[in-house]
């Protein structure tokens, strides 16, 4: 659970910054999933160059690109156009149906972005066998549109995060 004193952190500052998100006065959920994932990510060595990285349902989320800004290779995914229509995504300004729309706010180069991010099509009640030997998965404000994890949790990836699952 987020606390008034982690929103008010250095690295929480940090993060907000380099995701071009407001950060105060505004104490928001999503903006410290952002936050504490990139944390995470940053202090165990896996937000570097060669690092390959698997996001879940990332919608317009910024941290895609502050990833592939930093070197990792990145395969976004996010529900097919129908399915997002369905469920009322694609209206909601949080749906990314391209690759550029996952870059709106020029985090990172346009060049860099296309050369380190693919964008593709996954269910993850249903998630394809090839997406496996990532170093690191992730997903934010998505797994609690979902029923269990279970099926698919244990793959090759060295470290899983969620903001929605919190190792003790």
């Amino acid at each position: 659970m987020a606390t008034e004193a982690q929103c008010r952190s250095d690295a929480f500052y940090y993060w907000c910054e380099q995701t071009r998100l407001p950060h105060e006065p505004i104490f928001h959920r999503k903006l410290w999933e952002y936050a504490y994932i990139l944390q995470c990510l940053s202090e165990t060595g896996m937000m570097s160059p060669g690092r390959r990285g698997l996001g879940f349902g990332v919608g317009k989320e910024p941290l895609v690109a502050v990833m592939a800004a930093r070197g990792c290779d990145i395969v976004a995914t996010d529900l097919d156009i129908d399915e997002a229509t369905k469920q009322g995504w694609a209206g909601s300004g949080e749906y990314a149906a391209t690759l550029e729309a996952l870059n709106d706010r020029g985090i990172c180069p346009p060049e860099r972005f296309a050369s380190k991010v693919i964008y593709r099509v996954a269910d993850m009640n249903k998630i394809d066998g090839d997406l496996v030997g990532f170093d690191f998965v992730y997903s934010s404000c998505a797994f609690e549109h979902l029923g269990s994890i279970e099926p698919r949790c244990s793959n090759s990836s060295k470290t899983a995060l969620s903001a929605c699952v919190r190792a003790a």
